[in-house]
């Protein structure tokens, strides 16, 4: 009887870690989510690198897009699973945004032939959005500030990502300094929930081959601000890799600048990253409720 007893609890001891592992576990693949310069610009897509064959230059204007880089595959894009728009701005350690900066989004679906698109919205993402959460209290998009002890944008948010872990404060910051010669010692987190408004909800997703487009007021980007998308459709995860990843440079507004005494250990330390090797791997991300 004993026996029994005992073989009966560890049976439950197992199906109880059954009903915790990740949800991620499930995942029966991964989509890339490309950030480029806007619909009507020369580079919608992405593809226009400005750091060697890595990182997508948007230039110095209002506008980004989206677009989903699968022919096959489709990410939502409704109220209660919306497309994310992270944004990561050099050396801002407070919320910069008192209101939602994002004036006008438009889906086209699939792009370019999906003229003249459908009406989009945008609010600031709600916190436990796939998992959405910060160090801190969030503060409308505010998340709170990545610095080098951080492991990645995706783990330093709590969003399950399995596929790479690119996004970190190295090759982040290494960027920043090559392109637009900022010193960024911390990185603050931005998070936006995009939703297409289409009536059917079916309709309100990110095509394949699809692409958001996403204009901000006039001057509420910053000099030197990275864009990164993530997303769900079923059992896919949807993000974007550094390599896809979109940098401002140039007449943006006004960015942080470091404290002084961190300039002379920040140039030292770049010496050391040009013989660094991106890291890129499995990252275990949380579960998904």
């Amino acid at each position: 009887m004993k026996t029994k007893r005992y073989i009966s609890a560890a049976a439950l001891a197992l199906c109880a870690s059954m009903l915790t592992l990740p949800a991620f576990a499930a995942f029966s693949g991964s989509a890339t989510l490309r950030v480029g310069a806007g619909a009507a610009s020369s580079c919608p897509t992405g593809g226009c690198f400005v750091y060697g064959n890595e990182v997508n230059g948007v230039g110095a204007g209002n506008t980004l897009s989206i677009y989903e880089n699968s022919a096959s595959k489709a990410v939502a894009a409704s109220a209660s699973k919306p497309l994310l728009l992270i944004l990561a701005i050099p050396n801002q350690t407070t919320n910069l945004f008192a209101s939602n900066p994002i004036s006008n989004v438009t889906f086209y679906n699939p792009y370019p032939s999906g003229q003249p698109g459908v009406a989009g919205s945008s609010s600031f993402a709600a916190k436990g959005t796939y998992g959405l959460d910060g160090p801190g209290t969030e503060q409308q998009s505010f998340y709170g500030s990545m610095t080098s002890s951080s492991s990645n944008i995706y783990t330093f948010l709590n969003l399950a990502e399995p596929t790479n872990n690119s996004n970190n404060f190295t090759n982040l910051s290494a960027a920043e300094f090559a392109v637009n010669g900022i010193v960024a010692t911390s990185f603050g987190i931005h998070v936006f929930a995009i939703k297409n408004n289409a009536l059917n909800t079916p309709d309100q997703i990110l095509s394949a081959k699809g692409l958001a487009n996403i204009t901000f007021n006039s001057g509420a980007l910053p000099t030197g601000t990275f864009a990164m998308a993530y997303g769900f459709k079923g059992n896919t995860v949807f993000s974007s890799p550094f390599t896809n990843a979109g940098l401002t440079s140039g007449g943006g507004g006004p960015t942080g600048v470091p404290e002084p005494h961190v300039l002379s250990l920040f140039a030292l330390a770049l010496t050391g990253v040009g013989v660094q090797r991106r890291r890129r791997g499995r990252v275990v991300g949380p579960a998904i409720g």
